[in-house]
């Protein structure tokens, strides 16, 4: 979940060690990073540092792995579909948190298939197929375009005029 400070990772599939809490787990990760948190996931957690990482739920796992990417406060961070599965408030409380890193400087790369997400969270969105780069919109430099992400995706790659 996080590469010695330089890079956190959120994976859309998160496994967990399951024999282990999570504040044993979470631990782990700060130890393996050899550094402080930086962000209190004891306070955010809200009491789950006794549980099993087998116990907890979807949401849970996301706050749990999010904690963990986060470690150390990487310059970079890496979330893939980042809000599939959780409910609404978890959803909001993931968007505040998305923005806040960004806020701090950190860049904040986000992979998703919900197009609608990507207009709340993001100031820039590539469409890439194949590994090949097929369009880069951004608010500020193409806001029309940047509004209308779905009529762009509809051309790019359906073929379809917006």
């Amino acid at each position: 979940f996080v590469d010695q400070g330089m890079l956190g990772f959120l994976p859309e599939e998160i496994r967990l060690p399951a024999h282990l809490t999570v504040g044993e787990f979470l631990e782990g990760v700060e130890a393996a990073a050899r550094t402080r948190p930086t962000v209190p996931w004891r306070n955010q957690l809200e009491g789950l540092g006794s549980h099993r990482c087998s116990g907890v739920s979807q949401g849970q796992r996301k706050t749990i792995a999010l904690a963990a990417a986060r470690m150390g406060r990487p310059p970079l961070l890496l979330l893939d579909e980042p809000t599939n599965g959780l409910d609404p408030a978890a959803v909001q409380w993931l968007r505040s948190e998305i923005r806040a890193e960004g806020e701090r400087g950190t860049t904040v790369v986000v992979s998703s298939h919900h197009l609608d997400e990507l207009q709340r969270l993001a100031d820039r969105v590539l469409f890439v197929r194949d590994g090949r780069l097929l369009r880069d919109v951004s608010r500020d430099t193409e806001p029309e375009a940047f509004r209308d992400l779905d009529g762009l995706f509809a051309e790019l790659f359906i073929g379809s005029p917006r």
